[in-house]
């Protein structure tokens, strides 16, 4: 029972750290998520990296160029301190945010409590949460089957109980 409450309150932890990533906004290209599923290689995620950041010269704007470029440089530097692609993957949320004339730089990094399942690497306004998203839902699931004078009924209850 130890191991289920300590997954629910992961659940409950990443479900507000998602909230906190909804709600905000950057501008065009200013938040980059990376989604690195436990199955990929750290070797290769970084030579993605390096291969997306020399590409940030082909980026038009400048103001957004930079905001890439720092975000994938950033997310470069957590990577090289990693010896390995964590149990269930990681996810980047990095950004820079403009408030009222100055800047606010976002960094979170996500290990959530169940496998990433896919390799995503997004550049935009917001944070793409979909799949930690799907972590925060109960996975139980329990069937009611009642069988009573030769009539059937089937009921689900999802959650806990």
């Amino acid at each position: 029972m130890g191991e289920a409450n300590r997954l629910s309150t992961k659940r409950h932890q990443l479900k507000k750290k998602v909230e906190e990533l909804k709600a905000l906004q950057g501008r065009h290209s200013s938040f980059t998520t990376l989604y690195i599923p436990p199955t990929k290689s750290l070797t290769d995620v970084i030579s993605f990296v390096r291969t997306e950041l020399a590409g940030t010269d082909n980026i038009k704007s400048k103001t957004n160029r930079k905001n890439v470029a720092d975000n994938l440089t950033a997310i470069l530097s957590e990577l090289t301190k990693m010896k390995q692609i964590p149990e269930n993957g990681v996810a980047f949320f990095f950004g820079i945010q403009e408030e009222g004339g100055s800047n606010k730089t976002i960094r979170e990094i996500v290990v959530p409590p169940t496998p990433i399942s896919q390799f995503l690497y997004i550049c935009g306004r917001e944070f793409v949460t979909d799949e930690l998203e799907e972590m925060t839902k109960p996975k139980s699931l329990v069937v009611i089957v009642l069988i009573e004078g030769g009539k059937l009924v089937v009921g689900y209850l999802r959650g806990k109980h």
